[in-house]
């Protein structure tokens, strides 16, 4: 006698359960035009986001403390760090250091905590065995790591600029959340313990 197996069709209870899992594998900072564009592939679902996700995380910002490379062109006019902040150049004035060349930097971001100006945290920096990093990195660390980590701005505290009214400013990216905001901070003024340094050792 010939039996046959009754198929069970699907509950909503799995069909939760698998939309619940396939949600888990979708970072929460998924922009609209990444979705659309894994939407629009067709493909697996998961494989197509975890792959988009890896990617990614080849750009993430490191946690502090941790050395990677960056490559700085050192012989941009030293303006065009003020034009790339949405400034007019004009009445502005580079302090220097005067750099040429073309490096790539073994640096990482560090936490100096408190310091009252941009001098005390170049002596705190050089007591712990670091040089900040110059102005003209500020770009090309955007570039390469484009989206923030919510977790404070960061300071490029090796050069300086005058700006048209006379105070000195050091060049720095501000944590907007879903992106860098480029700008300079006045030297003479406080950093709070949420300030990154880029640093290279000395």
């Amino acid at each position: 006698m010939e039996t046959h197996e009754t198929v069970r069709k699907i509950t909503d209870g799995q069909r939760g359960d698998i939309v619940a899992t396939m949600a888990g594998a979708i970072p929460s900072d998924l922009t609209f035009e990444e979705a659309q564009a894994i939407i629009g592939a067709k493909g697996s679902f998961v494989v197509e986001i975890r792959q988009a996700f890896a990617k990614r995380r080849l750009n993430a910002l490191p946690a502090d403390d941790v050395w990677f490379e960056l490559e700085v062109h050192n012989d941009i006019n030293p303006m065009d760090v003020v034009t790339s902040a949405g400034y007019d150049p004009k009445g502005w004035e580079y302090l220097g250091p005067k750099l040429s060349g073309k490096q790539t930097l073994r640096v990482k971001l560090v936490r100096l905590g408190y310091v009252r100006n941009l001098r005390e945290a170049r002596e705190k920096a050089n007591k712990l065995g670091y040089r900040l990093v110059d102005g003209q990195a500020r770009e090309p660390f955007k570039t390469k790591f484009p989206k923030p980590d919510g977790k404070g701005p960061v300071v490029f505290g090796g050069s300086e600029w005058r700006d048209p009214f006379g105070g000195p400013r050091v060049a720095c990216l501000y944590d907007f959340g879903r992106g860098w905001g480029s700008g300079f901070h006045w030297s003479g003024g406080e950093f709070g313990g949420r300030w990154r340094w880029l640093v290279v050792g000395k």
